[in-house]
Order: C-alpha cells, then sequence, then structure tokens
C-alpha cells in the first residue's frame, strides 16, 4: 500500500497560476469573438439597408420613367409644393400616366406606391426622409426629378442619390 506523502499532485499556487493565465487566454478570446460578432451584425445591418434603400430608389425610377410628369407633389407637412423648384422632404408626389395616375408615399419611415385608389404596396422601410427636386422647371412643368433617400438601421446609415427623365413627357409648345 502506498503512503499518502508520496502522491505528487498540484500544489494550490501551481494552480492559481494556470487559472490567471487561462482566465487571460480565455478574456482575449472572448474580446476579439464579442468584437467581431458586432462587427458582423454592423455589417450586416448595412447590407440589409443599402439593399433596402436602392431597392427603393429603383422601384421608384422604374415606375416614375414610364409616367408623363409630375401631377402634384406635398411636402412632409402636406403643404402642396407643386409650382415650387427647390429641393423638398416630401409626403407623397403624384405622376400623371394615361393609364392612371401613381403615387410615391413616404410614411412611418417607409415608402410605399398605389396607382388610382388601389391600396398602397410597401417598397422599403428603415427609411429617413425621401427628398424630390425638379430639373430646371416647378414640379408641374418639370422633365424630371431628383431623387435623394437616406435610411438608418443600427448605426448604419445610407444615403442614395438618383435622376429620373420621364419619358413620356410632351414637349411644352
Amino acid at each position: 500500500m502506498k503512503s499518502l506523502k508520496n502522491i505528487r499532485g498540484f500544489t494550490l499556487i501551481e494552480l492559481l497560476i494556470v487559472l490567471a493565465i487561462a482566465s487571460i487566454v480565455i478574456g482575449a478570446v472572448n474580446s476579439f469573438f464579442i468584437s467581431n460578432y458586432k462587427l458582423f451584425y454592423r455589417g450586416n445591418d448595412q447590407i440589409i439597408l443599402q439593399d433596402e434603400v436602392q431597392k427603393a430608389m429603383d422601384e421608384i425610377i422604374d415606375k416614375a420613367m414610364e409616367t408623363e410628369g409630375v401631377l402634384s407633389a406635398k411636402g412632409k407637412n402636406n403643404e402642396d409644393i407643386s409650382n415650387s423648384s427647390e429641393e423638398y422632404e416630401i409626403s407623397s408626389i403624384t405622376f400623371e400616366r394615361s393609364e392612371g395616375d401613381l403615387t410615391i408615399e413616404y410614411d412611418d419611415n417607409s415608402i410605399y406606391y398605389k396607382y388610382n385608389s388601389q391600396p398602397r404596396v410597401k417598397i422599403a422601410k428603415h427609411i429617413d426622409y425621401l427628398k424630390i427636386e425638379p430639373i430646371l422647371e416647378n414640379y408641374k412643368n418639370c422633365k424630371g426629378i431628383r431623387i435623394v433617400i437616406e435610411g438608418s438601421r443600427g448605426k448604419a446609415i445610407v444615403k442614395v442619390e438618383d435622376y429620373v427623365y420621364f419619358r413620356n413627357k410632351e414637349a411644352v409648345k
């Protein structure tokens, strides 16, 4: 039978040193993991938002390009801005079409479109503002508009700007 004096093990100090080293290594790995996790979700928010804002811009351009021009426009406080030639944040803009009018609306951080009195369809969410500016004239007489859309999600912010010219606009005589 062996005596207890001959059994070798780790001393308390050795165990504390190993525990301290392991804590430092685990802490470093953990902070690396957490920072990469946050970076991934921030990048993910940026990608989702960029897709959402670009999708809204593409939809608006595709639909507005085929119209005959701006029929009416309302600022963010629902004031009529149709005869203005300045950039405005808008709540809605209505385009004239031979098949029936098209309305683009900004409401509750989302952009919608609708034809005539049909129910509106959501194009995008996470939108902070929708701005438009007529090209060369006031809204009713312009040949196109400049569109600016800004959105945010988490800490990500995306701003997209583009121009649309009306293909079916009749020449003013």
